[in-house]
């Protein structure tokens, strides 16, 4: 359960930084997450 909340914690803050501007880059780096998984939040996120 732990990891779902850290799950949704990470997309909540994709959102605000792609809201400001931030690159999916940049988010992985801020975040400490790999790229490809900001990609495939971003790219599930608008798809929905």
């Amino acid at each position: 359960m732990t990891g779902h909340r850290k799950d949704l914690l990470d997309i909540r803050r994709i959102i605000q930084l792609k809201a400001r501007g931030e690159s999916n880059r940049s988010i992985a780096r801020l975040l400490g997450i790999n790229r490809k998984t900001v990609n495939e939040y971003i790219l599930n996120l608008g798809s929905s």
